[in-house]
């Protein structure tokens, strides 16, 4: 089985699992990357947008509900069965697609171009993201913008320690990756009680930007977010960070857009 097919076969596996726990987004994605994402994608009757990686689908029911036309699309046939389940009174267009295959992203070119194509933590998933960034292009209108999500590779990647990274903040230390510069893989579990391992791919910032840079895409939009004072309850990670950003959000357009 290669990498990719072994990623599949774990996400149809973690999918009824993960939809129970995320359900309409949670805590975590609603604080740190719903705000940005649905301010940048600004979703409204006549936008068309593609949901890249949609997992249950709790983002494109966001953008549905506001009015815009959503194509959705994920490689795991779970996680688009669970789509449908909660999408029955909205017109979404969800599809099995792997977006690491030219060939399945072709029949979405045919279904183009995108007002807006959003992917959220999807990429580190990926065990190469080159095909998707260079569909893009034709994939986007020539004013439309794609925006994606990641954990944040410098301080969320998956190879910190992030107990002895608290342990050390709480003391004053002055704390450094020890690992970054190569994209790697590895196995980790993003969210409490999940029942198997996921298929992490790390990549430095410079890889992860150079794959869009070489697609002929310009960067306008980039946020580390934290979270607001007392937003998050005490015991949360990531209230416990609070000046740690867990996450990037990153939005590219086409260069010198004409209408």
């Amino acid at each position: 089985m290669n990498t990719q097919a072994k990623t599949k076969a774990i996400w149809n596996e973690l999918a009824t699992w993960w939809d129970e726990s995320y359900q309409e987004g949670d805590l975590y994605h609603r604080t740190f990357l719903f705000p940005t994402l649905t301010k940048w994608a600004a979703a409204k009757p006549g936008q068309r947008i593609l949901d890249i990686g949609c997992g249950n689908g709790a983002l494109a029911r966001v953008f549905a509900k506001a009015g815009a036309d959503v194509v959705a699309t994920d490689f795991s046939e779970v996680f688009i069965q669970k789509c449908q389940e909660r999408s029955q009174d909205l017109s979404i267009d969800y599809r099995v697609i792997d977006a690491t295959d030219p060939v399945q992203l072709e029949s979405l070119i045919d279904l183009g171009p995108f007002d807006c194509i959003v992917s959220s933590m999807v990429l580190h998933d990926m065990p190469t993201i080159t095909p998707l960034a260079q569909a893009l292009p034709a994939l986007l209108k020539n004013t439309g913008c794609f925006i994606f999500t990641v954990p944040n590779p410098c301080f969320n990647s998956g190879l910190t320690d992030i107990e002895l990274l608290k342990k050390h903040m709480a003391e004053g230390h002055l704390i450094m990756p020890n690992r970054y510069i190569k994209p790697q893989q590895h196995a980790m579990r993003s969210k409490p009680g999940q029942p198997v391992d996921q298929l992490i791919f790390h990549r430095p910032l410079s890889v992860l930007f150079d794959a869009f840079f070489e697609a002929g895409l310009v960067m306008n939009g980039f946020v580390e977010p934290i979270a607001a004072e007392g937003a998050l309850p005490p015991d949360f990670l990531w209230a416990q960070l609070s000046d740690i950003p867990p996450a990037v959000i990153c939005r590219w357009a086409k260069p010198n857009p004409q209408p």
